[in-house]
Parts: C-alpha cells; sequence; structure tokens
C-alpha cells in the first residue's frame, strides 16, 4: 500500500492540473486511509485490543475498498479512452502529414520541371518525356510527331521593344501552345530562349499539321510569325536527339526561308532531301 501511494504520487507529478489529478489525489487518499485502517487493525489483533463497533469499522474499510475500485475503474476507462483518442490523433495528424508530404512533393516535382515564364515543360524534362513516348510508340507500333518552332525576328523584337515585352510574348505563346494541344495527351515545352517543342503521340501526319497551322494562326494575329519543324517518329527508330535533330535541321529550312511557314521531314530511300513545305 506505501509503495501503491508513492506510484500514485509520482503519477501526480506526471500529469497537469486537471480533473485526472483530483481522481489520483483521492485514490492516494484512500491508499493511505487502508494504510491506517490495516496498521490500527494489526494492532488491535496483536494486542487483543477491544474495538467496539467492529462491524462499523470493517463496514468502513469495505465501503472505501468499494469507492477505492470504482475511481481505479474510472481511471483505467479515462486513461484507456485518452490514450485511444489519442492513437486515432495521431494516426489522422499522420495521414494529414503524409498527405501534405505528398502535395508538396508533387509540387515540387512540377516546379522541377516547369518553365517559370510559360508555365510549359522545360527543357529538362523534355528529353524524358521524349525517350517515353518513343519507347511507347515502338512498343505499340503507333504514331509520334514532333513539332519544334521559334518565333521569327524575337531578338529584334526583344531589342526595339524591350524584354519585358518580349517576356510577354513567350508567356502568350506558352498559353496558346497549351490551348492548342490535347489536354493529357500532347506535351509542349519550352526549350530554351524563343524555342517551343511538342511531342505529339499517336498523331497522324494531317493532325499533326493542323496543330502547327492552329498556333501559327493564333500567333499571327498577335502579329507574330514563327518557323516551324515537323517530323514524325520513322521506321528507322530514331531516338529522342537524332529525332530533335532532324526537327531543328527542317525548322532551320523553314527560317532560311524567310521564316513564318512549316517545313515537314519525311524519310526518302534516295539521298534526296526529306523535307518539304507545308505552309
Amino acid at each position: 500500500m506505501i509503495y501503491a501511494s508513492l506510484r500514485c504520487r509520482k503519477c501526480i507529478a506526471l500529469i497537469p492540473e486537471t480533473y485526472y489529478s483530483n481522481y489520483w489525489k483521492g485514490l492516494t487518499s484512500l491508499i493511505l486511509f487502508f494504510v491506517v485502517g490495516y496498521v490500527f487493525f494489526g494492532y488491535s489483533l496483536f494486542t487483543n485490543m477491544d474495538i467496539s463497533n467492529e462491524r462499523l469499522v470493517v463496514s468502513l474499510i469495505l465501503f472505501f475498498g468499494s469507492i477505492f475500485v470504482l475511481l481505479v475503474t474510472m481511471l483505467s476507462y479515462n486513461t484507456f479512452s485518452e490514450i485511444i483518442n489519442l492513437q486515432k490523433e495521431t494516426q489522422s495528424y499522420a495521414e494529414c502529414l503524409e498527405q501534405e508530404v505528398k502535395r508538396r512533393t508533387k509540387r515540387l516535382e512540377e516546379l522541377s520541371i516547369t518553365d517559370s515564364l510559360t508555365g510549359l515543360y522545360n527543357q529538362r524534362f523534355f528529353f524524358i518525356k521524349l525517350d517515353e513516348e518513343i519507347t511507347r510508340a515502338i512498343r505499340h507500333n503507333g504514331s509520334l510527331f514532333l513539332l519544334l518552332f521559334d518565333i521569327d525576328k524575337f531578338k529584334s523584337y526583344n531589342d526595339i521593344k524591350g524584354h519585358l515585352e518580349g517576356d510577354r510574348v513567350l508567356q502568350m505563346t506558352g498559353s496558346i501552345i497549351r490551348e492548342s494541344i490535347r489536354d493529357k495527351v500532347d506535351s509542349g515545352f519550352r526549350y530554351g530562349g524563343d524555342e517551343f517543342t511538342i511531342i505529339l503521340p499517336n498523331t497522324e501526319k494531317d493532325q499533326a499539321v493542323m496543330v502547327a497551322k492552329r498556333i501559327m494562326a493564333a500567333l499571327k494575329k498577335k502579329e507574330i510569325s514563327i518557323s516551324v519543324g515537323l517530323v514524325p517518329r520513322g521506321c528507322e527508330q530514331l531516338d529522342s536527339k537524332t529525332l530533335l535533330k532532324i526537327a531543328d535541321k527542317a525548322m532551320y529550312e523553314a527560317k532560311t526561308e524567310g521564316g513564318n511557314r512549316i517545313k515537314l521531314f519525311r524519310p526518302k530511300p534516295s539521298g534526296e532531301s526529306g523535307i518539304r513545305q507545308l505552309g
């Protein structure tokens, strides 16, 4: 009983001043009462002391014993309830924290592959995505077009109207690209500077040309022209860098002819150029 009383005092010291501490104080008082009662009762037996109202004393001890059991039961119930509630709160908090970590991780991943000015994907992600789409096209024997373009005379535009206006044009171009391609199917990228590229999976030639003309027409309304190179994934199963190199060659040819046109590369068995003008 003395040991139990000491443990109760340690429990009281550990918990904050709440109604739980009152229960523990009551429990400590009962333990002390039992200690005194047992000492007194043992002393009376040892000395053959005649106790008046012995039945009353025993009844009081039993009564307080029942209160003691009640307090222990209540404390156990409240303690277990608190533990269960704490576990639920901890689990809920952990789940919320996990979701927040996932959300922030996803956001960081998006930022790491997104061009901050245009909102399109950046060059870093371009090669990853292009390799994925080429692999998928080869596996399923599907079609794939790569579209590459830059803004005609953009350096002169920047020099005359300033870099802020040039940034506005780049932002507008990014917005037009997003509006002109299929959501969650095609992918638009700012390759660098005023160069943009679009990956068009599961796309036939007419559809790819239509996307290029749609972008060209939208920019033309803003008095901006572009030079476009368009190349399909040929039967020779080109890798991403070679595919980009051919698209760049087609775009350069469009630019050297004055810009504002689309050049399509089509592989030919003969040695003649496979690049032809589409618009």
